[in-house]
């Protein structure tokens, strides 16, 4: 194991259980629930780069349900919902991922796997923390019908993948913003490929299981648990989807971890490659900020 490098990847789900799942709750919940908190500079400077603490957290989550970026990440997500697709062909979805990236000045390393793109945060110099999303779609007539139901026939984000996107931008975002307080570097991944879980039958023979390391599990959960308290995680029964994190896990210490996207009130009820399938948009800046702050304390912890 390489353990100057650690990874962590999320997927989201509807499950009404509720690998573990992180809940979403509405960011104007959230900052009720945390009363006083300011993400004015002055905590944008508190003693994160020496030791994390409840401000720390507080801050992140404070800069992820800011309005605008709020505003601006569901927009990525419904620009990307609008015009999903198909594995190694996800062009203009990596073009938008880019042109972001250009935006908020983060440096990136464009094609990897033909559409994919490997973005840095912070010195250059080890440890690093990979935060990787896939972004891909699935040959799935949408039908939801809703303001940005997907304009390509056939084709559909029906695995979340756009959220994914729009919540690793998000935490890209955040990070930029904090740059000046990590010691090391956030590495953050967009990837092409296929979605394993409509692979052959064969996948059980060619992908390995994803395997959660033991460290990297207690840290997104002390994570999670830090930022939106103990109520909103909780483990998930093992499942026996494929997933090519997996080869990941092989190699480097890493996590897998979903998001909660279930709102029945919204009909956010059914699973992945539904045609049905919708997500809950208040889960992206719970995302972007668990993303955030996941890279941001590790690499203060053991950096």
């Amino acid at each position: 194991m390489n353990n100057n490098f650690v990874l962590a990847n999320f997927d989201i789900t509807s499950s009404k259980d509720d690998l573990f799942e992180i809940n979403p709750l509405n960011p104007n919940t959230l900052n009720t629930n945390r009363k006083n908190k300011s993400t004015s500079s002055s905590l944008l400077s508190t003693g994160c780069d020496v030791e994390w603490n409840r401000a720390c957290s507080d801050t992140i989550l404070g800069l992820a349900t800011q309005p605008n970026t709020v505003e601006w990440v569901k927009s990525v997500r419904r620009r990307i919902h609008q015009n999903p697709e198909l594995a190694f062909e996800e062009y203009e979805t990596s073009k938008l991922v880019r042109d972001e990236l250009d935006r908020f000045d983060i440096d990136y390393k464009y094609p990897l796997a033909i559409t994919g793109i490997r973005a840095t945060i912070g010195t250059g110099g080890p440890p690093f923390v990979g935060l990787r999303a896939d972004m891909d779609a699935l040959p799935i007539q949408e039908n939801v019908e809703w303001e940005y139901k997907s304009k390509v026939g056939g084709k559909m984000h029906a695995c979340g993948h756009d959220a994914h996107v729009a919540m690793l931008l998000g935490a890209a975002k955040i990070l930029k913003s904090r740059e000046h307080l990590l010691k090391v570097v956030s590495v953050t991944t967009f990837d092409g490929g296929n979605d394993l879980g409509i692979a052959p039958d064969t996948v059980s023979t060619i992908y390995p299981p994803t395997v959660n390391d033991d460290r990297m599990y207690e840290h997104v959960k002390k994570v999670a648990i830090d930022l939106l308290e103990p109520e909103n995680f909780r483990v998930v029964p093992p499942i026996m989807g494929a997933e090519d994190f997996s080869f990941y896990s092989e190699v480097i210490p890493a996590a897998f971890y979903y998001i909660g996207i279930r709102n029945e009130t919204l009909g956010s009820t059914h699973t992945g490659h539904s045609p049905y399938f919708m997500i809950d948009e208040n889960s992206l800046p719970i995302g972007a900020a668990t993303h955030a702050a996941i890279a941001e304390r590790y690499l203060i912890e053991h950096g």
